[in-house]
């Protein structure tokens, strides 16, 4: 049931967020959504560390434990930009990993948190069952091609 009420839920989400915004006639600000990714991610200490740096920056998104790692962020453009900085800064924990972005979406939202699409929080997704959802979830917000992209190579 968890993953036909999650793919409800978000769909949910999605479309109310989306409203919201054809009745605001006020500012938007730009909400950016960042794919992350990685050869992997597995040992305890380096997901601790994304998600340390997550939410120091006020991203919320999910991380794909394994290999490829994977995390989706979604906040500022500017803390996400941060999210790499700090995750290429490192070294200590990540040892010789590298991080690219594979791809970013921005949107226009109210603001930062009430339009957020993805969760406030990192939050972990293992095995092929988290890979199906992260794949629903890029494939709601665009980022589908660059995704497949990352797990091709």
């Amino acid at each position: 049931w968890a993953n036909t009420d999650w793919h409800n839920i978000l769909s949910k989400e999605l479309s109310l967020s989306i409203d919201k915004h054809d009745e605001f006639n006020g500012t938007l600000v730009e909400s950016c959504i960042a794919l992350i990714h990685s050869h992997h991610i597995i040992e305890a200490d380096k997901i601790q560390c994304v998600k340390k740096n997550a939410s120091k920056l006020s991203l919320g998104g999910f991380i794909k434990i394994g290999r490829p790692g994977l995390i989706l962020v979604e906040g500022s453009e500017a803390d996400c930009d941060q999210m790499m900085e700090a995750l290429a800064q490192s070294k200590k924990i990540f040892h010789s990993n590298t991080f690219k972005c594979g791809a970013k979406v921005r949107r226009n939202v109210i603001d930062i948190d009430s339009g957020r699409c993805l969760p406030r929080k990192i939050e972990e997704l293992e095995n092929k069952i988290g890979m199906d959802e992260l794949s629903c979830i890029c494939e709601k917000l665009g980022l589908l091609q660059p995704l497949n992209d990352i797990i091709s190579h």
